[in-house]
């Protein structure tokens, strides 16, 4: 009788089912082996999916394809590219849209837009100083030291105007 896989799962279903099993196990061993110790690619696919599901739907994909793409981690580190933007730049991009939208309805509110509010273009002496106040949090004192030192033309007409109107005398 000629012994084959046939007659020996015929005639020795325990034999047969303890040969697979420990051919089985040998396998996985030396498919782990082979892998040196790395994800095999089933695991590589579900970490890929938990990676790009935690990451949501904007950035998930993308990391996703860099990974199915093999790049290493030196060589994305190398492309000086970032998937995940800081809170702090994100917050600035949003700041920079809405600025831009905000320009495009070329609705402008008196001083708020950096322009003088004054006539003739040029803002005077009082309005740097409550400006400097609001913007920098300062005294009332500590402004006008600020805007005598940035703008002294300014604080020089304002001096002027303010002895001329106590003389009597109009500006020249």
């Amino acid at each position: 009788m000629e012994l084959t896989v046939e007659t020996l799962k015929t005639l020795y279903p325990e034999v047969d089912s303890t040969i697979r099993a420990e051919a089985y196990a040998t396998g996985l061993a030396e498919g782990q082996k082979d892998a040196g110790g790395k994800a095999t690619l089933a695991d590589r696919i579900r970490i890929t999916g938990i990676l790009a599901a935690a990451l949501g739907d904007e950035i998930g994909p993308k990391a996703q394809a860099l990974i199915e793409s093999g790049i290493t981690a030196d060589q994305y580190k190398a492309t000086g590219a970032t998937l995940i933007v800081s809170a702090a730049d994100a917050e600035a991009q949003m700041k920079e849209k809405i600025l831009a939208a905000l320009n495009k309805t070329g609705a402008s509110s008196l001083g708020a837009d950096g322009k003088p509010i004054v006539p003739g273009g040029k803002k005077d002496f009082e309005t740097l100083v409550t400006e400097h106040e609001a913007a920098n949090k300062s005294s009332h004192a500590d402004a006008i030291r600020a805007v005598v030192r940035l703008h002294p033309e300014v604080h020089d007409e304002y001096v002027a105007k303010q002895q001329s109107q106590s003389t009597g005398k109009k500006e020249e």
